[in-house]
């Protein structure tokens, strides 16, 4: 064992291995990279997954823009495409049922559909439509009393 010299007051190591001893943890070189190439690996794969996403919804806003502009020139409704409302972006961004609905509605306009069929499958979706002048062609429901005997 070490014994304190009263008038030198150091330590005198026993072995060339206790003064080389290394005080504190030991050293993880192949950990640290590990945790940089896992930092890396994530940071990358978050750059590619956001902007893919951010891609696909300018793509959806493009074919919804779209067809509310084919739609209002379409069905005459002016005022229909004046601002996009920020809960009908968020609400069919979220909602593939609803980006299906629009682009097949999208087509059907191109096809000749007419607007209240049009507005039926929208409405059939609970498509958030904004307000607009009743334009849409309704068919007309004629009613008759009932004979009374």
């Amino acid at each position: 064992m070490n014994d304190l010299d009263p008038e030198k007051k150091t330590v005198e190591p026993e072995t060339k291995s206790q003064a080389d001893a290394v005080v504190g943890p030991p050293r993880h070189p192949v950990r640290n990279l590990i945790i940089a190439v896992g930092v890396v690996v994530m940071s990358v794969s978050m750059i590619v997954y956001f902007s893919y996403y951010r891609s696909h919804d300018r793509v959806a806003m493009d074919n919804l823009s779209r067809f509310l502009t084919s739609y209002s020139r379409t069905c005459a409704i002016p005022k229909f495409v004046d601002k996009m409302p920020p809960a009908l972006r968020k609400v069919y961004l979220n909602e593939r049922k609803l980006q299906a609905v629009v682009d097949q509605q999208l087509r059907a306009l191109d096809a000749g559909a007419t607007c209240y069929s049009i507005d039926q499958a929208l409405n059939a979706a609970q498509f958030p439509m904004p307000p607009h002048a009743d334009t849409v062609e309704a068919p007309t429901i004629t009613l008759e009393p009932r004979a009374t005997k």
